[in-house]
């Protein structure tokens, strides 16, 4: 399961391909495929315009969004955390993929981190008590058995 920013929907596209190439299935939130099917580009614009015109429609369809992604998480072998840089931080983990992180620890999840840890973000030190693996880039480090 791809977890991280909604800012990041090309980079998990590369990804999701990079790691099907390597024999994983890889899962994607529900927003990211809705917007894919919807031809959308930038999800994060998206929602911003969805939450000033429709504010009710949004908040229902984001927590319907997240109970689903909870829900993939819960069936995932593991969590993939894309954590690249935006707005000027580095490395971004934000308070959606924290609470992804902690599903994925609380249900016994694999827990891949792509890039170092920024150790100045809020929550790091509790996800570096969940033990994640910290890739530094490198998919290939990734270990869960195929089918």
């Amino acid at each position: 399961m791809l977890c991280g920013s909604l800012a990041f929907q090309k980079e998990f596209d590369e990804i999701k391909e990079r790691l099907g190439k390597m024999g994983y299935v890889a899962l994607v939130s529900d927003t990211a495929e809705e917007a894919r099917k919807k031809g959308i580009t930038d999800i994060k614009k998206w929602l911003e315009q969805m939450k000033k015109f429709e504010a009710d429609k949004f908040r229902k369809f984001n927590a319907e969004k997240m109970k689903s992604h909870i829900e993939k998480i819960k069936t995932a072998d593991g969590i993939l955390v894309c954590n690249f840089d935006k707005n000027g931080i580095k490395n971004y983990i934000g308070a959606s993929t924290l609470m992804e992180i902690a599903v994925a620890f609380e249900h016994g999840k694999r827990i891949f981190i792509l890039n170092p840890l920024n150790e100045s973000l809020s929550g790091a030190e509790e996800i570096e008590s969940m033990k994640p693996m910290i890739l530094n880039g490198r998919l290939e480090m990734i270990r869960i058995p195929t089918m």
